[in-house]
C-alpha cells in the first residue's frame, strides 16, 4: 500500500509541474501577442504622424497638435511594449536594463539597446 501511496504522490507531483509550466507557457504566449498588437499599434500611430506631416507640407494645415498626441501615443505603446517585455523576460529568467528597460537574454553583461552594464542576476522591476 505504501509503494501505490508514492507513486500516486510522485503522479500528482508530475501532473502539478506540468500544470504549472502549462500555464507559464500560455502566459507567455498572451504576453508576446500583446507585445505584437501594441506594436502593429505603434506602426500605425508612424503612419498617421507621416500623413499628417505630408498634408501640412503639402497643403499647408496645420496638423502641429495632432501629431504632437500621436508622437506622445507612440511614447506610450513603447513604455507598455518595455513593460510587458520586461514581465516576460523576468517569466524566463531574462535581465531588464536599468536604464533604457530593454529585455536582455539572461547571462548578458551589456545592454543590447543602450551598452549599459547589467547586474547579475534576474531584474524584477528596477
Amino acid at each position: 500500500m505504501k509503494l501505490l501511496d508514492q507513486a500516486m504522490n510522485s503522479a500528482k507531483q508530475v501532473i502539478s509541474t506540468a500544470g504549472r509550466k502549462t500555464g507559464t507557457a500560455m502566459e507567455l504566449s498572451k504576453m508576446k501577442l500583446q507585445v505584437m498588437q501594441l506594436r502593429s499599434q505603434v506602426q500605425s500611430t508612424y503612419e498617421r504622424i507621416g500623413t499628417l506631416t505630408y498634408e501640412q507640407q503639402k497643403v499647408g494645415t496645420d496638423n502641429y497638435d495632432l501629431i504632437v498626441v500621436c508622437i506622445q501615443e507612440v511614447d506610450e505603446l513603447l513604455t507598455e511594449i518595455n513593460e510587458v517585455n520586461a514581465k516576460i523576460s523576468e517569466m524566463k529568467d531574462g535581465v531588464v536594463c536599468s536604464r533604457c528597460r530593454t529585455v536582455n537574454p539572461a547571462g548578458t553583461v551589456y545592454c543590447k539597446s543602450c551598452g549599459n552594464r547589467l547586474k547579475k542576476g534576474r531584474a524584477k522591476g528596477e
